[in-house]
């Protein structure tokens, strides 16, 4: 498996890194290529399996979107042949249409999902999620000026925290192999239920640790949510 981790120098708040550092523990046969900012993507001239980019600042937002915008194409063709991505924190974003400031500013992101988001950079959105994919219970974080609205197909059903926006009842979406959340986390390593699916593993690195942790975390966030 080749996996492309781009630009984790610049996408890497909130340590999402920790997707990365967790996958190359489950994953120690694959090949892992680091695309830094002013690299070609790997992925245009070759095959890849899995694209994973990190959450980044909002000035970050602009450069990313700039340096991927000449392999929009290429982008889109791979989302549609089936290729994974997995897009944490605001990445989304950037493959999403436009985030709408406050004070009118827009960003103009590639448009390959459907995402619109509206920033207030006044009001940080922070919270604990907890939410459903299939039959798993999910755990991680928000941390986000933004909410947004989206036609795409949903995932991550929210029990509680911001979810896409404060109104909606999820916090991801999916677009053929392509999943997009604003969870943090990091997500893989506090989900290690949901990793072994993604995953598709019978056993991961660090499994008993992980799945105690979990559990602990799980029932710390039904005790807070109760006593709201």
């Amino acid at each position: 498996m080749i996996i492309e981790v781009l630009y984790p120098n610049l996408c890497n708040l909130f340590g999402d890194r920790g997707n990365v550092v967790y996958l190359k523990k489950c994953l120690p046969e694959s090949t892992f290529i680091e695309t830094g900012i002013d690299d070609e993507p790997y992925f245009n001239k070759h095959h890849v399996d899995l694209i994973y980019m990190g959450p980044t600042s909002e000035k970050g937002q602009i450069i990313v979107k700039e340096k991927l915008e000449p392999y929009k194409d290429k982008i889109n063709d791979l989302i549609i042949e089936g290729t994974v991505f997995f897009l944490t924190g605001n990445a989304m974003e950037v493959f999403g249409k436009q985030v709408v400031d406050k004070d009118g500013t827009i960003f103009n992101g590639l448009g390959l999902l459907d995402i619109n988001s509206n920033r207030d950079m006044i009001n940080r959105k922070n919270s604990i999620f907890l939410g459903k994919y299939k039959d798993l219970e999910i755990v991680g974080f928000q941390s986000q000026f933004t909410t947004c609205t989206t036609s795409e197909e949903k995932i991550f059903e929210k029990v509680y925290g911001i979810g896409l926006n404060d109104s909606d009842s999820f916090a991801g979406i999916k677009k053929n192999n392509l999943i997009a959340t604003p969870l943090i986390g990091p997500l893989l390593v506090l989900n290690p239920l949901f990793t072994k699916l993604a995953l598709r593993m019978d056993k991961l690195p660090f499994e008993s640790d992980l799945m105690k942790a979990y559990e602990v975390r799980l029932q710390e966030y039904k005790n807070i949510i109760n006593k709201q």
